[in-house]
């Protein structure tokens, strides 16, 4: 799935740069400039910036617990 259309940058495109540990999903989409010009995918960039953190806390949460 396209997150950018304009910037023709796709979720996988992003998940590949932040599973390598090229970029973080932040850094890739800075970089990438989505969201810049029609605005049409900032609730698309939100919601995966928001989930990311979402998983981040997720498995922080469970490191702590079987500390």
């Amino acid at each position: 799935m396209y997150i950018c259309l304009c910037k023709n940058l796709s979720e996988s495109r992003l998940r590949e740069l932040q599973q390598s540990g090229q970029m973080t999903l932040d850094q890739a989409l800075q970089a990438s400039q989505a969201g810049t010009d029609c605005g049409a995918c900032c609730n698309r960039i939100k919601n995966l910036v928001d989930s990311q953190a979402a998983a981040a806390d997720t498995t922080s949460l469970e490191a702590h617990i079987e500390e």
